[in-house]
């Protein structure tokens, strides 16, 4: 079964303004160095990053990154035309950051750098130039501005955000800029990023399952939980058929879909643990936050895991299958297999977040409540997103 929602509750856009005059109009360029400003414009850059600054309340703010933003993550590349009737726009230089500032409070990222004067065309990202360990980018020396350019990779542990032009997708559609090329100020400059990645979350869930096939949330005794107050060591997720390169602007360029086992980082505290009375509010209805949960919104006993972020596919289009081994401190661990079929693969979208919820089926309430680790104990497996849409599939596991 899948279930689409066209509404778009959490774009999470950053609009980028850029604005450029020659240091002759009176532009205050701060900390730059004027001097030898022959064929030279002064270039001063306004990133409004607002946006991007939800407050994070919960223990996600210990993963995610969307609560400190920094400048260091920016990158804004500039390329030019250099020959005179030309059309090719070659790299020129990557906007010097130290001579830029963020705040925090108002989510600007702002200052002066000096350029060439001349046509340009700018490519602004945030979330590259602080993961260079874990992804794959061109040296941009000497290169032109085209369409083949890819971020590459390979299921690194503890990926973080990533963000992109928002465009029609593909560089012919970034804007040109004439800088410094009339005696009137520039034009400015504007353009939106927005979150490039996927997410895939879990959620550990005591059900009973109804005739009709429908499931009742059930909460645990108090003191007790789905994994039966157990110390999680280890949770891996093991995929098969992921994405490894994305051009910059989220297009999926993958040829070859591998395979790769990736290890949630548990100290940072991304399990969650319910305490409210009523059945879990997440992903319903107008909950579409994943980064600002919080145990009140998860029935009691059962958990939330913040999961990782993967290079998404083009499409809904379900390529990729999951397998979740989950091991207790000093105990065996158990491997849950989401994806049995094909229809219980993950459909692994830009900018949207997958839950695949694990139902723990309890058939008697009258015996002690099953937990993850118990027995023979029964799974239901329902996967969806959020972010920008939502996709459903369900599945009983043994």
């Amino acid at each position: 079964m899948m279930k689409t929602s066209l509404a778009v509750y959490f774009m999470a856009l950053m609009g980028l303004f850029i604005t450029s005059c020659s240091s002759d109009d009176g532009m205050d360029t701060g900390s730059v160095d004027t001097q030898n400003m022959e064929g030279k414009t002064a270039v001063n850059f306004e990133l409004d990053a607002s946006s991007l600054g939800y407050i994070v309340q919960t223990k996600a703010d210990q993963f995610s990154p969307s609560n400190s933003y920094t400048k260091n993550a920016f990158s804004i590349y500039a390329f030019r035309i250099k020959q005179d009737g030309g059309s090719v726009y070659e790299y020129e230089k990557t906007i010097d950051l130290t001579k830029l500032s963020y705040s925090p409070t108002t989510k600007k990222l702002t200052g002066t750098d000096i350029l060439p004067i001349g046509n340009y065309k700018f490519l602004p990202v945030y979330g590259i130039a602080n993961q260079s360990t874990l992804l794959t980018t061109p040296d941009w020396a000497g290169k032109t501005l085209n369409d083949t350019y890819t971020i590459g990779y390979e299921g690194g542990k503890d990926l973080t955000e990533i963000f992109l032009p928002v465009t029609v997708g593909n560089t012919g559609a970034l804007t040109a800029y004439p800088m410094g090329l009339t005696s009137t100020p520039n034009q400015t400059v504007t353009a939106k990023l927005q979150r490039a990645v996927s997410r895939v979350d879990l959620m550990f869930i005591k059900v009973k399952k109804e005739e009709d096939g429908s499931y009742t949330e059930t909460a645990y005794p108090e003191n007790k939980d789905v994994f039966g107050e157990a110390e999680i060591e280890k949770i891996e997720m093991r995929y098969k058929g992921l994405n490894n390169l994305m051009s910059y602007f989220g297009s999926n360029k993958t040829t070859t879909p591998f395979d790769k086992n990736i290890e949630l980082n548990l100290d940072k505290g991304i399990i969650m643990i319910g305490e409210s009375e009523n059945a879990s509010t997440i992903g319903v209805g107008d909950t579409f936050d994943y980064d600002n949960i919080n145990s009140e919104q998860l029935i009691y006993g059962s958990a939330h895991v913040f999961g990782n972020y993967l290079l998404p596919n083009n499409d809904a289009s379900k390529a990729t299958s999951l397998e979740i081994y989950i091991k207790p401190k000093d105990e065996v661990g158990r491997t849950i297999n989401v994806s049995l079929t094909a229809d219980k693969k993950l459909p692994l979208e830009r900018n949207k977040v997958t839950i695949v919820k694990v139902y723990v089926i309890e058939d008697d309430p009258n015996t002690p409540p099953p937990t993850v680790f118990t027995t023979k104990v029964k799974f239901d497996v329902e996967i969806e997103t959020k972010w920008a849409g939502s996709h459903e599939v369900t599945g009983e596991l043994e």
